[in-house]
């Protein structure tokens, strides 16, 4: 249990790290709802009625296993024996004998049971088993003869020499890309044999693409006394695939992946594209160890950091915003494009969007120039659009360099200590002409929380938020604002905003608005202007197409600038809203109803007060998410919202 509880502390992004239980017995209940098996019926392991010895793999043979199986069951079972009996921590090498003669017996089993009778689902069952067994072997005896074989990318020109010994491993690029020739350094060492053989070190690509591998000899034996290090030099593929996942969904609002034909399903991911792989015998056995090759880094702090090698494009290209709307009579829209280059040493693409039809941009074309790589630039563009209401448009960035196009980009997922993978997806802005309009002249701060892109969203519509840091909280003068917008989650990761959330009030006694996004149950501590209760398990709905109420359609929230009706609520995206109230004062008015199938009705979804002179909301429905998904009634009800300071409505 503590291991367990330890292991899901580190999913830090929602539950922040776990609380690892003090050491002591921990109760589980578990019901056994059915058995093919004869076990009592009330169990006293999970394995009660299965024989999980070694020698139980005959039983998956059926009735007539072939005559040599248990028996070398059996053989195998007394080298596994002998070896845990003989382990010392001094010395492992001393099991490494024993390991060896169980490796090779149950090899002989497997090339016994391919050569059997058996049924095709028992030939299976077993084989599959005794493969296991021999992973599980060579496992071991890579860690008994304590074998270490490592892989790195090293920049050209440090093949050898006793200075880059000393300096240690140097930095390279961290993007390979299809065409790159570049040495790789193989290490391979072992301190406890005296002499092994090599039988052979090779790089492998995973695609079975030809990488032009050029392949220095390796020695025939690996001595107790000296490493053997090998360069490689290697080109990448021109048609090699960039490393990425196998699943892809086009975005939120798919409830599936898309899975790639040729994938390995029973993999997370797809592997990374270029191992090693040495192959050494020890009495007579066959041990195969494997590393990714790396690329290497170095960091203040951490050091020197390798990561598995991954390929992907010259270019990564992204568009901001993503999505989003135009309001009905824009005369210009800003979009901005953000390239990051992979190549070395310098690159000089140009950029330009590829636009709906009746659509301008100006410029039509920026060149960009890189000086080395990992470099990134952000260009800007002007653009004219021509919409219609309710009418999609999607606007697609274009960087082209030496002949070729690139039109996608990637984000780099992980953190220092877990490896990175990369998640990709097409450079466009899709977007939806929207009769939504803005009270003019409203100032508007924002109080970051965890982090979401609604700031940027509202940029569409004409808003600019000003950013509230602690010292603002603590000290400026709230009232230049109309209204101020709290982040998601705010309550959870801001101190600041607990510390300073009278003032809050006092900003809303005196004319201001102050519209509480989605918050987690920190924030059940009554930080509004009247008591409410939110619960430690509050309410959510899931469904993005539960039915929505207005409840109170004479409410200015629903009247200005934009006439907010119930089809506002079509085409939300992933989910209705999260962390609803559960009760609430009767200051406060309710506007809004919706619930999933079979759950009590949800009125806390969005709460309104007024308080001295101004107004008090609470909104727990998903505008962090359908603003920057560029779902159009999302936009026109929060710009009412944003709006409520010139509402003539309000007194």
């Amino acid at each position: 249990s503590q291991v367990s509880r330890e292991g899901l502390g580190y999913q830090r992004s929602q539950n922040g790290g776990q609380s690892v239980p003090l050491p002591g017995g921990q109760m589980s209940d578990y019901h056994r709802f059915g058995s093919s098996l004869n076990s009592p019926a009330k169990e006293e392991t999970f394995f009660d009625g299965i024989d999980v010895s070694l020698t139980g793999i005959a039983d998956l043979a059926g009735p007539k296993p072939p005559s040599s199986l248990k028996p070398g069951l059996e053989e195998v079972a007394s080298q596994i024996e002998q070896a845990m009996k003989s382990f010392s921590v001094q010395k492992p090498a001393a099991v490494a004998s024993s390991l060896a003669k169980g490796k090779l017996k149950v090899e002989s089993l497997i090339a016994e049971t391919e050569k059997s009778d058996l049924s095709a689902e028992a030939k299976y069952n077993v084989l599959h088993e005794l493969r296991v067994k021999q992973h599980q072997f060579n496992d071991a005896l890579v860690a008994a003869l304590q074998l270490k074989l490592n892989a790195d990318v090293i920049p050209a020109g440090q093949e050898d020499g006793m200075m880059a010994a000393m300096r240690g491993a140097a930095s390279t690029f961290q993007m390979a890309t299809p065409g790159l020739a570049f040495p790789v350094k193989v290490h391979l060492y072992q301190p406890t044999i005296p002499s092994l053989t090599v039988k052979s070190v090779k790089l492998v690509g995973t695609s079975r693409k030809d990488w032009s591998i050029s392949s220095p000899a390796p020695p025939a034996a690996l001595t107790s006394e000296k490493a053997a290090d090998l360069t490689f030099k290697v080109k990448v593929p021109d048609d090699e695939p960039y490393t990425r996942p196998y699943f892809t969904r086009a975005g939120l609002q798919n409830a599936v992946y898309e899975v790639a034909s040729s994938a390995s399903r029973n993999t997370p991911l797809a592997p990374y594209p270029l191992q090693a792989v040495a192959q050494v015998e020890y009495e007579g056995a066959n041990v195969e160890l494997a590393s990714v090759v790396q690329v290497v880094s170095k960091v203040n702090g951490p050091g020197t950091l390798r990561y598995p090698m991954p390929v992907g494009p010259a270019l990564s290209v992204a568009m901001s915003p993503s999505a989003g709307v135009v309001p009905l009579g824009s005369k210009s829209i800003n979009v901005s494009v953000r390239v990051h280059n992979n190549v070395k040493p310098a690159a000089s693409p140009s950029v330009s969007l590829s636009l709906p039809e009746g659509w301008t941009a100006t410029p039509k074309s920026i060149p960009v120039k890189f000086s080395q790589e990992g470099e990134e630039q952000t260009v800007a563009f002007t653009v004219t659009p021509k919409v219609a209401e309710g009418k999609e448009y999607t606007v697609t960035a274009v960087a082209e360099l030496d002949g070729k196009s690139y039109s996608e980009g990637y984000v780099t997922i992980g953190y220092t200590g877990l490896r990175p993978y990369f998640l990709y997806s097409q450079a466009k802005y899709v977007t939806t002409g929207t009769d939504v309009k803005m009270a003019p002249d409203v100032p508007v701060a924002y109080v970051e929380g965890s982090g979401d892109d609604v700031p940027a969203a509202l940029e569409q519509i004409g808003v600019h938020v000003s950013y509230l840091s602690a010292q603002d909280l603590a000290n400026a003068e709230l009232q230049k604002y109309s209204a101020i917008v709290l982040g998601v989650r705010a309550y959870a990761v801001r101190p600041d905003l607990i510390a300073n959330n009278a003032r809050l009030l006092q900003y809303v006694e005196k004319g201001g608005t102050v519209i509480v996004q989605y918050n987690t149950p920190e924030f059940d501590h009554n930080f509004g202007p009247y008591p409410y209760v939110m619960s430690n398990d509050p309410e959510e709905v899931t469904d993005e197409k539960s039915v929505v109420k207005i409840l109170d359609p004479k409410n200015p929230v629903f009247n200005w600038p934009n006439k907010i009706t119930e089809k506002d609520f079509d085409g939300w995206i992933e989910e209705r809203g999260s962390k609803f109230l559960q009760a609430w004062d009767p200051k406060y008015t309710a506007l809004l109803e919706t619930h999933d199938a079979g759950q009590p009705e949800q009125k806390g979804g969005l709460v309104y007060a007024r308080y001295g002179k101004g107004v008090y909301i609470y909104n727990a429905y998903a505008f962090y998410r359908q603003l920057p998904l560029g779902v159009p009634g999302a936009f026109r009800l929060f710009a009412n919202m944003l709006s409520l300071p010139k509402n003539p409505e309000i007194k």
